[in-house]
């Protein structure tokens, strides 16, 4: 009776790590506890910030990795159908090998960077990525379009969409047909050296990096973005807690 695979009854981060530095964590787990608020389900007393950060990296040494991709998935205990017996929660988690790949800064140089124009001139320098816009289901905007959803059919179909065409992301739409996110991240437009990103009511997740970004670089504008907006930017940037920064055409 594991709601995980029944129902899809929970939710999940995805976590960098390198060596023994797990880099945007407190953000990573401040969003967790947000969604198990979102999702009714009680955070157990023993998951402790401690816990979790210790257990991520005996798991990477066991593996003997320098960089990894954690995920943990949190979900609801017990049985029950659509009406759950209990609210208590657990995880459980999963590691392996994470390479960045050439079309992305990282996440360190990411954060290291000093300013918005340094970012952009790194951003200049990477080989573009191909994004599509996925059209043929749009998301919601509701409380539950900023949860890591265990049950994630939206983004597999949009997944199946951007592989049919030869892409390495895609663009998110919200039900007004404005621009909630990617496929793999948040998105952010340059134009005039000015960058601007959705702000979180579009139905977006509220990824870690872009937080990590707007509290940095305060200078970011948070604006509904259509698809012109996109299409007319001077550069193109995707951003998430694996890859740091991406550039995209």
């Amino acid at each position: 009776m594991n709601r995980a695979f029944l129902y899809g009854d929970g939710f999940f981060e995805t976590i960098y790590v390198h060596g023994e530095e797990i880099p945007l964590f407190d953000r990573h787990l401040k969003r967790a506890r947000a969604s198990a608020d979102i999702l009714h389900l009680k955070w157990p007393q023993s998951l402790t910030d401690e816990y979790l950060s210790s257990e991520i990296r005996e798991q990477v040494k066991l593996k003997k990795l320098n960089e990894a991709r954690c995920r943990i998935s949190f979900y609801r205990k017990g049985g029950g159908y659509y009406i759950p017996e209990s609210n208590d929660m657990e995880c459980r988690f999963i590691l392996d090998e994470f390479v960045c790949p050439e079309f992305a800064l990282g996440v360190i140089p990411t954060i290291q960077a000093n300013s918005l124009e340094d970012l952009t001139e790194c951003c200049e320098r990477l080989p573009p990525a191909k994004v599509v816009v996925y059209d043929a289901n749009v998301k919601s905007k509701d409380p539950f379009s900023g949860v890591k959803s265990l049950s994630a059919q939206f983004y597999v179909q949009a997944g199946v969409f951007v592989k049919s065409k030869d892409a390495e992301e895609g663009i998110i739409l919200n039900r007004d047909r404005r621009v909630a996110e990617l496929l793999l991240g948040n998105v952010l437009v340059v134009k005039n050296k000015q960058w601007y990103t959705p702000p979180s009511d579009e139905g977006g997740i509220v990824g870690v990096m872009i937080s990590e970004l707007l509290d940095k670089f305060k200078k970011i504008t948070l604006t509904p973005l259509s698809t012109a907006h996109l299409s007319d930017a001077d550069i193109l940037i995707g951003c998430n807690a694996l890859r740091g920064l991406y550039r995209l055409k």
